[in-house]
């Protein structure tokens, strides 16, 4: 069976290492999703733990798009003679949502509209705009197009444990990807000395642990008919270790709360400490990855800032990283830390979210 997980831009590789990890099958990468084959039981296991993705679809197939519509529509109307929803649904109401990024002519509710037109003769189920039991997906990327039932039911990149927001954080799937970029395993300690609202640690520990991000939500694939029958399984926890550090006692406070309603507060180790003494509190060669974010620069926080952080976090890294320890670092503009990181092996990978850009750097002192 056929899958799509969306992902954001620039995030793919870390999604094919989730599908890798919990399907144990290759995906293809295009550019903000990926493709694979997987069973019906790991494709549920992925769709209950993978946390690179913002949607999965059971994949019906992939179309040509053009600028304009009816050649799409021409194009799209192919595979919509193929696709029989009725070996998917039990008489359920569904709609069509169409996702659409490139230069065309056309908008998403046309394709969704023109896509509706074309199932509905083909189900016995019937057309629910506001509060569908299933969605039917229409993924367009430039010149690319899927259609796909969608299996989450939800936006899979939001979590239910946001409820302390801080200013600078950033989404989830980029918070899990800071985790994952610094290539360590499960048995790690991972340390972020600026954790804000504990966005980065919890995604840390979820994985650690095997805790699905969606631990109280109905996930749509377990209704449709070839996953009825479906069973969870479990993932083996690692034996790691997540230290959440800020200067900022509020922060703290809400890093907190927000790792209680995750249900992982008591797996990660809290503590206020100004950045300029993470040498106080972290033993020496005691840590296997910092993993964190330098917000800024922007209205609230001047260049300055960001560089007088940038110089205090790489002086304390050289005390409590382990010798093959790295930091994994998102950044704006990455410019203006290069007077810190000159002594550092640097990787970059470029990550896009709406219209804005972000730089994830991997530092070491040892080349990979």
């Amino acid at each position: 069976m056929k899958f799509l997980a969306i992902t954001q831009e620039g995030l793919e590789k870390f999604c094919q290492q989730e599908v890798q990890e919990l399907c144990n099958t290759q995906a293809s990468a295009e550019k903000g999703f990926v493709i694979f084959e997987a069973s019906e039981e790991d494709a549920l296991r992925f769709a209950e733990h993978a946390q690179s993705i913002s949607s999965l679809l059971v994949l019906f197939d992939t179309f040509s798009v053009f600028p304009g519509l009816d050649k799409t529509m021409a194009e799209l109307k192919k595979v919509a003679h193929r696709i029989n929803l009725d070996d998917w649904l039990d008489s359920t109401t569904f709609a069509v949502r169409c996702s659409r990024t490139g230069d065309h002519t056309f908008n998403s509710p046309d394709i969704a509209k023109e896509a509706s037109l074309l199932l509905i003769p083909r189900t016995k189920s019937k057309i629910h705009l506001k509060h569908p039991d299933v969605i039917v997906k229409i993924i367009i990327a430039d010149d690319k197009g899927a259609i796909g039932i969608d299996v989450m039911g939800f936006d899979a990149s939001k979590r239910d444990y946001r409820v302390v927001l801080h200013a600078a954080e950033t989404s989830a799937l980029l918070s899990y990807a800071i985790v994952r970029a610094a290539g360590k395993d499960k048995n790690a300690t991972y340390l972020d000395p600026l954790c804000g609202s504990g966005q980065i640690v919890i995604e840390a520990t979820l994985w650690m642990q095997g805790i699905s991000p969606h631990e109280h939500r109905d996930i749509t694939l377990t209704n449709l008919r070839p996953f009825s029958k479906t069973k969870s399984t479990d993932i083996s926890p690692g034996k790691g270790k997540v230290i959440a550090i800020d200067g900022s006692m509020p922060n703290l406070r809400g890093a907190e709360k927000n790792a209680r309603v995750a249900g992982v507060k008591k797996m990660i180790d809290f503590s206020r400490t100004p950045l300029q003494d993470l040498d106080l509190r972290c033993e020496p060669n005691s840590v296997d990855a910092i993993v964190t974010m330098i917000a800024g620069p922007n209205r609230r926080i001047p260049t300055e800032v960001v560089q007088k952080r940038a110089d205090k976090l790489f002086n304390q890294a050289e005390n409590i990283l382990k010798k093959d320890g790295v930091v994994s670092l998102l950044i704006k503009d990455p410019t203006l830390i290069k007077p810190y990181i000159s002594d550092w092996v640097v990787s970059s990978t470029v990550i896009k979210k709406g219209e804005e850009s972000y730089t994830l750097l991997v530092l070491s002192h040892e080349a990979s």
